[in-house]
């Protein structure tokens, strides 16, 4: 069991009469002194505590009263970094443990020098978008994201033609982080000619601007100066959901294109199965075992167990287990016709938050569907359908905590029921 221990060497001092601070760290036996780089007096040194206490034995009065909450402040951030270096040591013995690598002595000082050693120091050379196109294609993200990643490169893009000046890894500072956050809330030209994304797209576009930046640092880039200043937090948004008398209707119109009949059909299954669009396009006869899916989460690479339902089965059967799919872009776009055709029309309300201030509007449901609404309308048929958020987890692969925040929708038949069986 790796441990590691605060010490001084009360023989080893220099002409000022101090002596240096190590982390002992110990395994199997042997051990490996790691300097911390903080000299202290030895009188200083609390070995019990591994802590320095530079107020030891001196009384508070007015006179050093400023000089004492010097000391303290100067002890507080020595000893933080003392305890620093010990948590950095414990956390490199417990990633070789999980590589099943026994981090003896000699491997864990090694890797703890490596981390210090210099960063790479930025290149005016260095072009900025060629390093995002690698960083993109060295990805191994599912296709979506790096889509992601791709609309923060053009957003990148934008900004250089509003700042009318070539982008630059040098330019990546504070400053410039405040510029391009009001370019993202305020100045960016949408598709449709509006200015400014909401705050959930800036948000998307920031963190994955800290992706990428992240990338860079473990190649040797220093960002960071700027890296934990790049905060951001989702909004809360409505959850969309159709509802079984919405799935019924849909799935008993007769669309007179064939093309909006298999793009229902797709959808509809999939209120039943709840996968991610990338893992239903893989979807083939032979992930279905005992009429329950059986397969392994692209994004996630979680378990997935989906017990067939017999409307499920049904459209299963009518293509022979080979799923007319399509892209998920087309999907969006035709499956909004699709109920629109078939007058899932009920108005529902949007809810647009840019830079703190929300918009209210009320739209029909079907301009809200998109394959998404597929997975949170099977997780709310499910919790209608009384099958616990844990049961849930395990069939869609997702954290009760994420089912609970982002993808269950309850009716109002459902809450109207529920308030009436517990007050009756």
């Amino acid at each position: 069991m790796p441990t590691v221990k605060a010490i001084i060497r009360k023989n080893k001092v220099n002409l000022k009469g101090e002596c240096v601070v190590y982390i002992r760290y110990g395994h199997m036996e042997k051990s490996v002194d790691i300097s911390t780089g903080i000299r202290i007096e030895p009188k200083f040194w609390n070995d019990d505590k591994q802590k320095i206490n530079s107020i030891l034995g001196l009384r508070k009065s007015k006179s050093n009263e400023d000089l004492l909450k010097e000391k303290e402040k100067s002890d507080l951030y020595a000893n933080s970094g003392i305890d620093k270096i010990k948590s950095e040591l414990i956390g490199i013995a417990r990633l070789l443990q999980h590589d099943d690598i026994e981090p003896e002595t000699h491997l864990v000082k090694e890797k703890f020098l490596d981390k210090k050693k210099p960063k790479t120091k930025l290149k005016i050379e260095d072009n900025l978008f060629t390093l995002f196109s690698e960083f993109v294609d060295n990805s191994s993200k599912s296709d979506t994201t790096k889509r992601n990643y791709r609309t923060v490169e053009y957003h990148l893009k934008e900004f250089q033609k509003f700042k009318k000046r070539r982008l630059a890894l040098k330019d990546f500072d504070i400053k410039f982080y405040d510029q391009f956050k009001q370019f993202l809330f305020n100045d960016l030209t949408k598709p449709d000619g509006t200015k400014g994304l909401s705050d959930n797209s800036a948000t998307s576009t920031i963190k994955n601007l800290k992706v990428f930046l992240t990338y860079l640092e473990k190649r040797g880039y220093d960002f960071q100066h700027i890296i934990p200043h790049l905060k951001a937090t989702y909004q809360d948004t409505p959850i969309y959901f159709l509802t079984e008398e919405d799935i019924v209707t849909l799935y008993e119109h007769v669309f007179e294109s064939k093309k909006l009949e298999k793009v229902r059909d797709i959808f509809i299954l999939n209120c039943y199965l709840g996968l991610r669009y990338s893992d239903l396009s893989r979807l083939t006869k032979d992930h279905i075992v005992n009429d329950v899916v059986e397969l392994r989460a692209y994004k996630t690479l979680k378990d997935i167990y989906v017990p067939l339902t017999p409307i499920a089965k049904d459209i299963l059967r009518k293509y022979d287990y080979e799923l007319p799919m399509m892209s998920e872009q087309k999907m969006n776009e035709y499956i909004k016709e699709a109920c629109k055709q078939a007058k899932i029309d009920q108005k529902v309300e949007k809810i647009s938050t840019s830079s703190g201030n929300k918009t209210y509007k009320q739209i029909p449901k079907y301009e809200v569907i998109t394959t998404h609404i597929a997975v949170k309308t099977f997780i709310s048929l499910c919790c209608k359908k009384n099958i616990s958020p844990k049961t849930v987890s395990i069939i869609t692969g997702k954290t009760v905590k994420v089912i609970m925040k982002h993808y269950l929708g309850m009716d109002k038949s459902t809450v109207k029921d529920q308030m009436i069986k517990a007050f009756a």
